[in-house]
């Protein structure tokens, strides 16, 4: 662009105020106007923030301003002006189209165009355009463009705020009034729409166990072609420590490029099952940490925005309030259910017992007649005893239900040493043991821990080993083995015979029952040592587990939950 001579120019004036140009003068007005246009012009081009352009079809650009110099990243217009337009659009198809419309149109007008700067980045500007016939017969394409590339920004984020409200009020309604056997799936198909939402390659919950020492994977979604990690491994918390304590205050843990992570056990797990970057986002429980989310980036390193990072917090916080109530409702359907056996249970018991004690007392009326009539027959006194040793124990069992239904709300559960436990009944039943010639051969390691009723462990313990004792030796058969498993949130300890065994296609169904005898030598016997066991065992939450073959042995599995 010429630079402006700004010299006043003097021009003549005649008497009756008309302006006088000499014909040598014409020239020299002529580029005095032509002067002030181009500073006009220059003006406005150094001022104005669009991209102003003029160009002909089929040589490409002749003019462009400073801002569009700018706006697409060069140093100066020389480099825009000596090279092809179409390097300018992100697709050079779009760039044919508009000129065809403009040449049919005469103009656009705020078209949505996508351009590439020189470095490559691609941007968004409305582009206007028209098509103009100079006074040289030329055609000319004279167009502004305007980068609307952070509006664009801004109406995605809003259009993404909108959906991430959508998403998160479809979850939090999902779950009003949701049945109790439908929240592992309900929870399984909003796993899939918040991953699928954030693209995240796997999403999961865990689940904080500070009495084993680790978590575990409790729900897991993963997407297409992303393989499931192995949901039974659990993982020591030593090795996540860092990770735990930053739960612990309520902080996100995040690591944005695996690779990056100093050589180490952290490290080496997270690349043995793919990941590239990992967030997790604390599950708090009346600002307790019970668990956390984890966001896993398989294919790619990622980062997250603020409110995607609200969203995430909002929905660990919904999850475990779900979570939760899930478990409120399976245990107090528990109780329902344990109220209603125990209920049955009384029933049959107080029928059993009072049968018992009315044989008794009939047994005893009957051997007091005799008595009267021969009362140095010492046969009868025996059978005397025998009755009187049935009627209390009868009594007894009665006491201790009761007791044990009355002191349920009572008792205080505390953590339990196994081994301990089992040693102890084997001490009480030594005796038995070395006239038996019986050999216990116990496998359990000496760390083996739950939370229970002391009395209640040592009495499960106490008939199970009574009866092992009883019905599970002979002459042939000397040996109880004592042995365990431990999985995710169980304990299962086991009491192995292989003595008379059990029939149980004929008594399954009533061997926990009060006063069923199994075996029909057992005359002193009432049936009660399995009613009682089994009784305690639910109480505790647990169950037992039988496996049996007729002359075979027995195996008897108490199994423990230990979450």
């Amino acid at each position: 662009m010429p630079h402006m001579n700004k010299t006043a120019r003097v021009i003549p004036i005649q008497k009756d105020g008309s302006v006088f140009i000499q014909e040598n003068n014409l020239d020299r007005v002529a580029s005095t106007y032509k002067s002030e246009d181009e500073l006009l012009l220059q003006s406005i081009n150094q001022n104005i923030n669009e991209a102003i352009y003029r160009s002909i079809r089929g040589k490409g650009l002749v003019y462009i301003n400073d801002a569009f110099v700018k706006m697409f990243g060069y140093d100066n217009e020389y480099e825009i002006l000596n090279q092809s337009a179409l390097n300018l659009y992100n697709n050079s198809d779009e760039r044919e189209e508009l000129a065809k419309e403009i040449i049919k149109c005469g103009s656009v007008t705020n078209r949505e165009v996508e351009f590439k700067k020189k470095d490559g980045t691609i941007f968004i500007a409305s582009f206007s355009s028209t098509m103009v016939i100079g006074n040289d017969g030329v055609t000319y394409f004279d167009g502004a463009i305007r980068d609307i590339s952070e509006k664009k920004k801004a109406e995605e984020q809003l259009k993404y705020q909108s959906q991430m409200q959508k998403v998160l009020i479809d979850i939090s309604t999902k779950y009003l009034n949701l049945p109790l056997d439908s929240i592992d799936q309900a929870i399984d198909l909003t796993l899939e729409e918040l991953g699928t939402f954030l693209g995240v390659d796997r999403l999961q919950m865990h689940n904080y166990d500070f009495v084993k020492n680790e978590c575990s994977t409790i729900y897991e979604w993963c997407a297409t072609g992303i393989a499931p990690t192995n949901k039974s491994h659990t993982t020591p918390l030593d090795a996540i420590m860092d990770m735990v304590r930053c739960h612990f205050k309520g902080d996100n843990f995040f690591i944005g490029d695996v690779s990056r992570l100093d050589e180490g056990p952290a490290k080496q797990a997270l690349e043995t099952i793919q990941i590239k970057s990992v967030l997790t986002v604390p599950m708090l429980l009346e600002n307790n940490c019970v668990g956390f989310i984890s966001l896993d980036s398989v294919k790619s390193t990622r980062t997250y925005s603020e409110s995607e990072l609200t969203m995430i917090r909002l929905f660990a916080n919904m999850s475990v309030n779900i979570i939760s109530r899930a478990k409120d409702q399976k245990q107090l359907h528990k109780l329902l259910e344990t109220s209603i056996v125990q209920k049955k249970r009384i029933k049959d018991f107080s029928q059993i017992t009072s049968h018992n004690i009315r044989t008794s007392v009939a047994n005893l009326v009957a051997i007091n007649n005799l008595l009267q009539d021969e009362p140095g027959n010492g046969e009868y006194l025996n059978y005397l005893d025998l009755t009187i040793e049935k009627l209390n124990k009868s009594i007894y069992n009665i006491n201790r239900l009761l007791n044990l239904d009355n002191k349920n709300e009572l008792l205080e559960k505390k953590m339990c040493n196994i081994p301990s436990s089992i040693n102890r009944v084997l001490k009480q039943n030594n005796q038995s043991i070395k006239e038996k010639g019986v050999v216990i051969i116990n496998t359990l390691p000496l760390k083996l821990q739950i939370k229970a009723f002391p009395a209640y462990l040592d009495g499960i313990f106490h008939h199970l080993i009574s009866n092992a004792l009883k019905h599970g030796t002979d002459d042939k058969s000397k040996k109880i083995k004592i042995d365990y498993k431990s999985d995710t949130g169980s304990i299962a300890i086991k009491f192995i015979d292989y003595g008379k065994g059990i029939d149980l296609d004929r008594h399954k169904k009533k061997l926990f029952q009060a006063g069923v005898q199994f075996h029909s030598d057992n005359c002193n016997g009432q049936g009660m040592g399995l009613f009682m066991a089994n009784y305690m065992v639910e109480v505790l939450g647990g169950k037992i587990e039988v496996k049996s073959k007729v002359n075979r042995g027995t195996i008897f599995i108490v199994v423990f939950n230990v979450i």
